[in-house]
């Protein structure tokens, strides 16, 4: 399992702070072992199994054609 580290922690909690219904996806990939956690309002780990994402124009970097 990954450790995050305290700097990371950091600066997730200071970009959820205040933003009522944030989901922020976190993935971690170390030697070809993947992980991902989405964190809340709080910055804490969400305990939501999954979560649906609203596809935005963004999307269009990460699909391929």
């Amino acid at each position: 399992m990954f450790e995050i580290s305290d700097e990371t922690l950091r600066l997730i909690k200071r970009t959820c702070k205040g933003k009522k219904h944030i989901k922020l996806t976190v993935g971690y990939l170390t030697d070809n072992n993947s992980e991902i956690k989405i964190y809340n309002e709080n910055g804490e780990v969400d305990s939501s199994k999954k979560y649906h994402y609203e596809i935005g124009s963004i999307t269009k970097t990460f699909t391929l054609s």
